[in-house]
């Protein structure tokens, strides 16, 4: 039984991708409250970073 190991690339962008969408569903959700608005900015910034790494390293 062989098991499908996802590649480096597609675990990055899957990582990226991710935290971009989570971010932006934390920050909509939670409009105005201050800790999770920041939370979700965060996980935002940070998946969009990752995603512009990998862009620019190609």
């Amino acid at each position: 039984m062989k098991l499908k190991i996802p590649s480096s690339k597609r675990l990055v962008i899957y990582t990226g991708v991710t935290l971009l969408i989570s971010g932006g569903f934390t920050g909509y959700l939670y409009w105005g409250l201050e800790p999770q608005e920041s939370i979700g900015g965060l996980l935002c910034g940070t998946g969009l970073s990752i995603l512009l790494f990998y862009i620019i390293s190609k």
